[in-house]
């Protein structure tokens, strides 16, 4: 009975487990925009200037600043408000108007079939399973772009990045298991 329940929860909700696995990664990492070393998250936001629906990997508080912007938020002790609006989005689904919020959202431009390319070059689902294996991960991406990519991928195989720029360079690292 029990299972017939549980079943019954996910066909009545449309969830799926890596759904809701997504879900509770992206709030985790939403949760960082106050940190100076933020996580990424990946949402799908429609942009009503030009009705285009685009992917995009982006560090939580570029998030929660263009959602500041689309809301026309005054006053900085609203990003609460901003916050929890993101985070009330489970389907990660946005709609933009405000170009300034556009522009947050739009630093990287790669097709989703770069990306694709990417997962299957860099062999993201052997590195994924590895760094669950191992509850951590570091890595010296050569550029943004490519730093961009891994976080993209990596997000949407269950691993939650952040990064940091010092003085040994760019670095990109697993935060999944931080603060648990």
């Amino acid at each position: 009975m029990k299972y017939i329940l549980m079943l019954f929860c996910f066909i009545s909700f449309g969830q799926s487990k890596k759904q809701i696995d997504l879900y509770e990664n992206y709030k985790k990492a939403l949760g960082t925009y106050v940190s100076t070393a933020p996580s990424f998250i990946v949402i799908t936001f429609r942009n009503l200037t030009d009705n285009t629906i685009n992917e995009v990997c982006i560090e939580a508080p570029d998030l929660i600043f263009a959602v500041f912007d689309e809301l026309k938020l005054k006053d900085y002790n609203d990003l609460a408000k901003a916050f929890e609006y993101a985070v009330r989005k489970k389907d990660r689904f946005f709609e933009f108007s405000n170009p300034k919020s556009i522009e947050r959202l739009t630093n990287y431009n790669y097709a989703i079939s770069e990306l694709n390319d990417f997962i299957v070059e860099k062999n993201i689902l052997k590195l994924s399973k590895k760094i669950y294996r191992q509850k951590k991960w570091k890595f010296y991406p050569e550029n943004e772009l490519e730093k961009i990519k891994y976080a993209h991928s990596l997000f949407k195989f269950g691993i939650i990045t952040g990064h940091n720029n010092c003085t040994g360079g760019m670095t990109l690292f697993c935060t999944n298991w931080s603060n648990e």
